[in-house]
């Protein structure tokens, strides 16, 4: 042993560690002599039995998805273990906290990541078994039914952390456009990540939630469980991470209130914005009417976007539409933007004018993308002959060629026709490929009805 290795062990104090592993492989077995779900959990430890450096994610993240969707106590001492004998892998810096981690979701026990502190992993799992499994083993339930406020917090807390992370750095982060939300960046948002379920697993499971956690969900958006008038002051942000939890338990046929509490004037708009995606997200109709009544009067800026941004899944409504084609007017070019973009849904007939008065002054510019698309979507005579003029107007002026891919897919939705091809290609690629739009145009084109 090297002087600093023994200068460490004369610190931190000498650990039995082989005693420590034998004690609690004897608790893992003692807890699955009566455990229905004992098959499972030994299925488990042998995944994790079998991770090292070179497969750790098909093992190690195998074993604890079986462990987290179980939830057996048996778990707890079982990982205790494992954070100690996988401490000497090359990345037991991305698996022991995960071990961690998946014990304060077992237990709803504040369980910090190891590798947040000068204390070898060692020390840290002898003194979790000293000061909290061995006097505590008893009365640790890892049922979320018989938990406390203070362990639903815990848990909570750690299944919005998941939630919020799979956005943290992208274009979609909420917490890096707060204070100047664009209406791109909602319209991503929403559509890919909040309003639908995604393609990729969550990083939950339905049996680590629980109806009682609903104030806890919706905390950050300032929800008050009894609310008696409006708040004088709302500075209130939709829990966009909260959406699919809640979704999750409203599909499992729980949370009753949600309808309520969307509807409830008296809550915070951002706490009514995260029940009405929750419910959208969870298969039911959008309470568009909802969405309406905060637009009235809403003032704030994130929040207007959030509810124009959910208009279009609310379909063919017509009271959606006129107030739509309102805001194409508003002074604030993001709101301009993001009605462009949620007409997409109603589609009212009255939009079309403006919609080609937006594309010939190319303004808003950054809802220019949205523009030529939705006018495509009509798919009537008007919206086409928009989209036509446009492309022959701008054959005539070169500095507006950047536009000529756009207006053309916008044409091809209206039309059926194809004139685009995959892949990047030149500007005069495109501008020969809008001559030849708007000469089918001129030919046969002005035939769609």
């Amino acid at each position: 042993m090297s002087a600093l290795m023994l200068l460490a062990a004369l610190a931190w104090g000498q650990v039995a560690e082989d005693k420590l592993l034998a004690k609690l492989d004897a608790e893992v077995e003692r807890l699955l002599a009566d455990d229905p779900q004992a098959a499972d959990v030994r299925k488990a430890a042998g995944l994790l039995r079998a991770t090292n450096s070179s497969d750790r994610w098909t093992n190690y993240s195998a074993g604890i998805k079986i462990l987290r969707q179980t939830r057996s106590k048996a778990g707890v001492p079982l990982l205790l273990a494992y954070m100690l004998r996988h401490k000497g892998l090359s990345s037991c810096h991305v698996i022991i906290p995960q071990y961690a981690e998946t014990l304060a979701i077992l237990t709803g026990t504040d369980i910090p990541n190891p590798y947040q502190s000068t204390t070898p992993v060692v020390h840290v799992v002898d003194r979790l078994v000293a000061e909290w499994w061995e006097p505590q083993k008893e009365n640790i339930s890892t049922d979320i039914a018989d938990w406390s406020a203070e362990q639903l917090q815990i848990l909570a807390s750690r299944l919005l952390d998941r939630e919020k992370w799979q956005l943290t750095g992208t274009s979609t982060d909420p917490e890096s456009w707060k204070a100047e939300p664009t209406s791109y960046a909602i319209y991503t948002l929403l559509g890919y990540y909040v309003m639908h379920h995604g393609s990729d697993p969550p990083e939950w499971r339905l049996e680590e939630l629980h109806p009682k956690m609903l104030p806890l969900l919706l905390a950050g958006a300032g929800y008050r469980p009894q609310p008696k008038a409006k708040p004088q002051r709302d500075t209130s942000r939709p829990v966009y991470a909260a959406v699919g939890l809640l979704a999750a338990l409203r599909e499992n046929g729980e949370l009753e209130e949600l309808d309520d509490i969307a509807q409830d004037v008296r809550q915070t708009a951002g706490t009514r914005l995260t029940c009405v995606m929750a419910l959208f997200r969870a298969g039911e109709k959008l309470p568009t009417s909802v969405l309406l009544e905060l637009l009235a009067d809403e003032k704030n800026l994130e929040r207007r976007l959030v509810a124009i941004h959910a208009l279009p899944f609310s379909g063919d409504d017509r009271q959606a539409g006129a107030t739509l084609v309102k805001l194409l007017d508003d002074e604030n070019a993001e709101i301009r933007t993001a009605a462009i973009c949620a007409l997409r849904g109603p589609l009212p007939l009255q939009a079309v004018p403006r919609l080609k008065q937006i594309i010939d002054t190319l303004d808003p510019p950054q809802a220019m993308t949205f523009a030529f698309g939705v006018l495509g979507e009509y798919k009537n005579r008007e919206a086409i002959a928009a989209l036509a003029s446009f492309l022959a107007a701008r054959l005539e002026d070169s500095s507006k060629g950047v536009y000529f891919s756009a207006a053309l897919s916008g044409l091809e939705t209206g039309t059926g026709q194809r004139w685009r091809q995959a892949g990047a290609q030149s500007k005069e690629f495109y501008r020969a490929k809008a001559q030849e739009a708007v000469d089918w145009w001129k030919s046969e084109g002005w035939q769609v009805r």
